[in-house]
């Protein structure tokens, strides 16, 4: 109808950047180290986070190559592909939203949930971290512990606020939809990141902005609008923050937040990196034209998310950047930052020294009251009991201890901080009944030397006076 009816198109399209990014996708697709693991194609997507407007798409690595189904734009279309951990923004702006913190703990430990066997990425336990680690690190068991604590209903609805209309969400398919186990389109997907990076606002994703007939009427027009705030300023600023680290790796020097995404056997390379002024959503695979007959034949070498896309990334982004103003994240209001103390996660006192943690905290969802979970006790050197008034000094000292609250699950206890003690040790009195132990030993010299040690009903031992 275009070509017939003379109409006249005006898409959103840079015509340099879109340049850039088909340069940027067919140049790190035939690297021949990314060649000899398998990599073939790929795609990049840069969007204005602030309208929603697309300005570039590169929906294969060559329109005209056959061999991968070029003429097939991965943006734009159902890609029957996962992805993976870049999924986790999800998780966690629903665990943000509903006053989890990045400073609360979660149990980063290998192992069955519901009855299937889950692994983190690095096949490792971490034991208690933060939030904040969880994410940074990408690591797997958190995130699906926070969509079993969560809900499917509350962890999809924000994935369907964001954008992610089309994707395959549903209870039936698990808890590995937490870490991207669930097809989706790229198009949405990669416009939920311009959500965090307009600070909470969704903007639908548009390429056209006019199109005028052969007489020069308007059949259709982008006009600007406010968009709908699907997440608050204040979550989308922690997620931001934690993202921040993401992408050291690439040696970028200005300020950006991203995510990796790397699904089983390596058959996918997900990067989408973003800041207050931009989304670059970018994917390196191996694709077949009408489909690989073989699945395997998908499969890469160990390409991770910063290796593989994040090279297509790299390259729009330094040249989109350019000389432009270097913009961050802004604190908004609503949100300071505090000290808590680890476990606990109330406010930091003297008792949890070395065992706290600073972050950013959402106004009424941090603590308001003083830690009392940690405890100093006096105890003896000797058995670690509990020192009664009567012990010198000299023989006991302070140690901190966790008090957890009646009903606080095992499995968030810090087994680097045992409980305290809740028998006594004392000095000797008449009520002890000390038993005493004499040894004897003849010297070379003939002399006798003889040695008494006695010792308590709380087997605490004290040395026999060398004049009794």
């Amino acid at each position: 109808m275009v070509e017939a009816g003379g109409l006249r198109v005006t898409t959103t399209l840079d015509y340099r950047l879109e340049k850039v990014a088909e340069a940027a996708v067919h140049n790190e697709v035939n690297r021949p180290d990314l060649r000899a693991r398998n990599v073939n194609n790929g795609a990049a997507e840069v969007i204005d986070p602030a309208t929603g407007q697309v300005l570039a798409m590169v929906g294969s690595a060559g329109y005209y190559d056959r061999g991968i189904g070029g003429e097939y734009n991965f943006i734009t279309q159902p890609s029957g592909r996962q992805p993976g951990s870049s999924f986790k923004i999800y998780d966690y702006a629903t665990a943000f939203s509903n006053g989890y913190s990045p400073a609360t703990l979660i149990n980063d430990t290998q192992g069955r949930i519901d009855g299937h066997a889950f692994v983190n990425w690095d096949h490792r336990s971490e034991g208690l971290i933060t939030l904040r680690k969880a994410l940074s690190e990408s690591r797997n068991i958190p995130a699906l512990l926070l969509l079993k604590q969560l809900g499917y209903d509350r962890v999809f609805q924000t994935a369907r606020m964001m954008g992610l209309t089309h994707a395959n969400l549903t209870p039936d398919r698990g808890l590995a939809q937490a870490i991207g186990a669930s097809e989706i389109v790229p198009l949405e997907h990669f416009n939920a990141y311009a959500v965090l990076a307009s600070g909470g606002i969704y903007h639908a994703p548009t390429v056209i902005l006019k199109v005028v007939d052969s007489n020069g009427h308007v059949l259709q027009e982008w006009k600007p609008d406010p968009g709908t705030r699907v997440l608050s300023p204040q979550v989308a600023f922690l997620i931001n923050d934690i993202l921040k680290p993401v992408g050291s790796g690439l040696h970028i020097r200005r300020p950006f937040s991203s995510k990796t995404g790397t699904t089983d056997n390596f058959r996918d390379s997900w990067f989408i990196g973003y800041n207050p002024d931009v989304v670059i959503g970018t994917w390196m695979g191996h694709t077949c034209a009408g489909g690989c007959s073989d699945n395997r034949k998908t499969y890469l070498n160990t390409v991770w998310g910063v290796m593989g896309a994040g090279q297509i990334y790299r390259d729009i982004f330094n040249s989109y950047e350019g000389n432009k103003p270097v913009h961050d994240w802004t604190v908004p209001p609503g949100i300071k930052k505090m000290t808590v103390c680890r476990i606990s996660g109330l406010l930091a006192t003297s008792a949890c020294a070395g065992q706290t943690i600073s972050d950013w905290f959402v106004v009424g969802t941090a603590a308001n009251r003083l830690d009392d979970w940690y405890k100093q006790i006096r105890v003896c050197t000797t058995d670690g009991l509990l020192a009664t008034p009567d012990m010198p000094a000299s023989l006991t000292t302070v140690k901190t201890f966790v008090v957890y609250p009646p009903g606080f699950p095992d499995s968030m206890k810090d087994r680097g901080l045992p409980l305290p003690p809740t028998a006594t040790c004392g000095l000797l009195t008449e009520t002890t009944s000390p038993s005493l132990s004499l040894s004897q030993v003849t010297n070379p010299d003939g002399s006798i030397t003889v040695s008494a040690q006695a010792t308590d009903n709380q087997a605490m031992t004290v040395p026999a006076s060398p004049n009794g």
